[in-house]
């Protein structure tokens, strides 16, 4: 195995990231120091080779500070890995292995993971979705196996699992990580063969370089599915250039040293604890603690979460800005957190007083940060060991191009925007996919040139910070959590009483945001309409999370001159309520007004009685632009 690898590939070695300039050196030196890996396999093995009997995993079952903790090495990684993907071939016969799972965060996750891209296609599924979605992503997917949780486990999601076996006639096989089941039994409820995980990866010798050449750079490893801006859940097709790419970029920026622990509590469907804080940490010889299987979610995980941080000596983690604030809740008391050196927030808009506040209690280096499941996972970042601007989401990552522009339509160019003006942020690099499964999805997302177009607006600064505007896509984002609106739209577009709708995101301090929805209707309006159409859309959605918080009743939608629903000012008009409301609980004579303005994207103004320390500190969680105004 030796012989396979060089032993100056170390990115430790590059050039630190201080400045905008210092990013083309990166560049440089990546040129002349090469991955010797290909494929994420191939990382796997050359980690294991590099970093041996370190810890690369442990788990921990609950929050408690006494729990248990399984510890998987290097090797022992590469060996559960390579079994799994063994036992996937066999099981897929003379098909390629497409591998569906419902899992929550195990090391048999991360086992399934790679051990499907190893020999095929992996298929990260939100156990939280329906089932009848969950069915129609493994039947766009072409899912022939699925992994998930026994009845003993999770008897949820064994139901869902049952459900999408009828559902599915490409599925030839389910695992299940659960030590208690009872195979026979589950077989006969599914009607389909059913194999424990563990017992049958210890059917499978571990020979990591039989594997080897299975899948080169340009197959694809990945399929995960996101919330596009219409229609149905998108799936991304992911390879394995790109990913490598991603994490060798990611870490560049992001380096770390031989042994730090990356706490994990985000969910393992998605691309941030799969690559962000999964594969990118296991390329740096960091330690993945899965902070118990449900990750935040836990209970309990919060509350103990500083004394966890001591006892794991924890280096870093990644989250979104609501767990941040629901952290800073609980107090650290005598809990020893120096180990802490960086926390990355993503996902969603960070509010500066929250930054600032986290950053005074807790000593770490906040990072801002910014990525996309199309462009493999993370694009921008604050230097870590540069000047960190809160508020932007920092500069690109090397290897990856960026350009801002202004658009005419989904895909024609202008021209490129000028510094400090907004415009659509669109990257090109070998992180950024070839389009989505259903090509005909990927109309004003891939580009001439092999741009993509994010979608999203920003400007961008003399110093090379990018700084978000706004979304010209339509994504509501509920703590991190993407939200397809349309979800919302067909449902109470199929309601006799609806014209149209238009559903968006409406700020808020805990969640960052929450779907709020804007209803025409075709008859007159009776007094309990909107009660009907709440309970109308929370019967028939299929994502709790999308449900609305609020309903208004509008003579019209607003639309552009082509006669679209024009949603930003539909979002100029929640913004303006939700913070109307909030100054007014204090000061009932307050006047605030929000507009949209071409510099600065949408700004509140508030005239109040109030001193600008009392507005700042209520609107501290919120991440809106505002002034006070005389």
């Amino acid at each position: 195995m030796r012989s396979l690898y060089r032993k100056n590939f170390d990115i430790r070695q590059a050039p630190k990231i201080k400045v905008q300039e210092d990013i083309i050196e990166v560049e440089k030196w990546m040129a002349n120091n090469p991955a010797p890996f290909s494929t994420s396999f191939e990382l796997l093995h050359w980690a294991a080779w590099e970093y041996g009997e370190i810890p690369a995993i442990k788990f921990i079952n609950d929050a408690a500070l006494d729990s248990d903790v399984v510890t998987v090495s290097y090797d022992e990684l590469l060996e559960n890995v390579s079994r799994a993907g063994k036992m996937f071939s066999k099981l897929a016969g003379n098909d390629l292995p497409i591998v569906s799972y419902l899992l929550p965060n195990l090391p048999q996750t991360h086992y399934t993971l790679w051990g499907a891209q190893a020999v095929g296609i992996v298929n990260p599924l939100n156990p939280f979705l329906e089932s009848n979605t969950i069915s129609e992503l493994m039947v766009s997917a072409g899912s022939n196996l699925l992994v998930t949780s026994g009845p003993s486990v999770s008897q949820v999601q064994w139901e869902k699992a049952v459900i999408v076996a009828k559902n599915n006639r490409n599925l030839k096989a389910i695992v299940v990580v659960d030590s208690k089941a009872d195979t026979e039994l589950l077989s006969k409820e599914a009607g389909l063969p059913v194999f424990q995980f563990d017992d049958e990866l210890a059917n499978h010798n571990n020979d990591p370089e039989a594997l080897l050449g299975k899948r080169v750079a340009i197959d694809i490893s990945a399929y995960f599915h996101t919330g596009g801006t219409t229609g149905s859940p998108k799936i991304v097709c992911h390879s394995h250039a790109n990913q490598v790419a991603n994490v060798i970029s990611g870490s560049l920026a992001l380096p770390g040293e031989i042994g730090d622990v990356c706490l994990v509590g985000l969910p393992l469907f998605h691309v941030n604890a799969v690559l962000g804080t999964g594969l990118m940490s296991l390329l740096k010889g960091h330690t993945v603690l899965l902070a118990t299987s449900s990750g935040f979610r836990t209970p309990g995980l919060i509350t103990s979460f500083w004394q966890n941080v001591e006892r794991h000596k924890v280096s870093m983690f990644s989250c979104v800005p609501t767990v941040l604030s629901m952290l800073l809740d609980v107090p650290l008391g005598k809990s020893d957190i120096s180990s802490l050196k960086m926390v990355v927030s993503g996902a969603a808009p960070l509010s500066i007083a929250l930054a600032e506040k986290f950053i005074k209690i807790t000593g770490a280096t906040l990072i801002e940060s910014y990525g996309l499941s199309e462009a493999s996972c993370i694009s921008t970042v604050n230097p870590i060991h540069g000047e960190q601007r809160i508020g932007s989401i920092g500069m690109r990552l090397p290897s990856q191009e960026f350009r801002v522009v202004k658009m005419e339509g989904e895909n024609q160019v202008l021209r490129n925007c000028q510094v400090e003006e907004v415009g659509v942020l669109q990257i090109r690099g070998r992180n950024v996919f070839n389009g989505y499964l259903d090509a005909s999805k990927n109309e004003g997302v891939l580009l001439n040139d092999d741009w993509l177009n994010t979608g999203d607006l920003v400007r961008m600064d003399i110093d090379g910070y990018i700084w978000i505007s706004g979304r010209e896509k339509e994504l509501i984002i509920r703590g991190g959590h993407n939200i397809d609106p349309s979800i919302i739209e067909e449902i109470l577009m199929s309601h006799d009483d609806v014209n149209n709708v238009a559903a968006i995101g409406q700020p808020d301090a805990y969640a960052g945001e929450l779907p709020c929805v804007y209803v025409s209707l075709a008859n007159e309006q009776h007094q309990d309409v909107t009660r009907d159409l709440m309970n109308y859309v929370t019967e028939r959605i299929s994502e709790r999370a999308a449900i609305p918080v609020y309903i208004e009743i509008v003579p019209e939608l607003p639309v552009t001159a082509v006669g679209k629903v024009f949603k930003p000012e539909l979002r100029r008009r929640a913004t303006q309520r939700v913070i109307k409301s909030c100054i007014q609980k204090v000061d009932r004579e307050a006047i605030v007004k929000a507009d949209l303005c071409d510099q600065r994207g949408l700004r509140v103004a508030i005239s109040s009685s109030l001193s600008e320390l009392d507005i700042s500190t209520l609107l501290e969680s919120f991440s809106v632009d505002w002034e006070v105004v005389v």
